[in-house]
């Protein structure tokens, strides 16, 4: 019996030899070289698998009902390359230090072009909102500190609260107005929510656009 049991022993520190990866996949580093001693449990190298490739990103808690499995999302990642994925996971544990929820999604790969490891903009549908296109210069606060902008109606100023919902390189969108607006683009700084003002329109402006030229009491 004793000698049955140093077999086998014997038998499974031979087979501990051979380093067998979990997964199929591309050696990106090796940190051993043939002949040398390694200890059970040590990290002698990394193996990527990156077909499909795993996009993880961190959902905002605010979000976190309007992202769901199967879910369709389009992906650009810094290479130029885009796909369109499909969310694989969303968990639901917030972190403790930024309190988002970590989603992954699932992106094809077949060919392995998209390397792991890179940076990527997502984007996902989660319903459809009317907004307004506009430019952040025109952006107001009102004076107990909401962001907002001012309009002309009937020849007095709005102030309409908003929230922007995307940004872009030239200006961003947002929500809260209504359908049609006459947006005070200049001056805009310098007259009150209700404040009676004479108005003319931006000389290279679209329809929305108003030039505030003076305000009265």
């Amino acid at each position: 019996a004793s000698a049955e049991a140093q077999l086998t022993a014997a038998e499974e520190a031979l087979e501990r030899t051979s380093i067998v990866a979990p997964f199929a996949g591309r050696i990106e580093t090796l940190t051993l070289d043939e002949g040398e001693y390694v200890s059970a449990g040590s990290d002698v190298g990394r193996i990527v698998d990156n077909t499909p490739l795993t996009v993880a990103l961190q959902i905002p808690q605010q979000a976190l009902t309007l992202i769901q499995n199967g879910q369709t999302a389009d992906v650009a990642f810094i290479t130029g390359e885009e796909r369109t994925g499909r969310v694989t996971f969303v968990g639901t544990s917030a972190s403790a230090e930024t309190r988002t929820f970590l989603a992954e999604i699932e992106v094809a790969n077949a060919d392995g072009q998209i390397p792991a490891g890179i940076s990527a903009e997502i984007r996902m549908p989660t319903g459809e909102r009317q907004a307004h296109f506009i430019s952040p210069s025109v952006v107001s606060l009102s004076p107990d500190g909401g962001t907002g902008v001012k309009t002309i109606e009937d020849g007095k100023v709005v102030f309409y609260e908003i929230e922007v919902v995307r940004a872009e390189v030239d200006g961003i969108w947002v929500v809260g107005l209504p359908d049609e607006i006459e947006l005070i683009t200049i001056g805009q700084g310098f007259v009150r929510d209700g404040e009676p003002v004479d108005a003319r329109p931006e000389a290279t402006g679209g329809d929305a656009a108003t030039l505030t030229e003076g305000a009265t009491e």
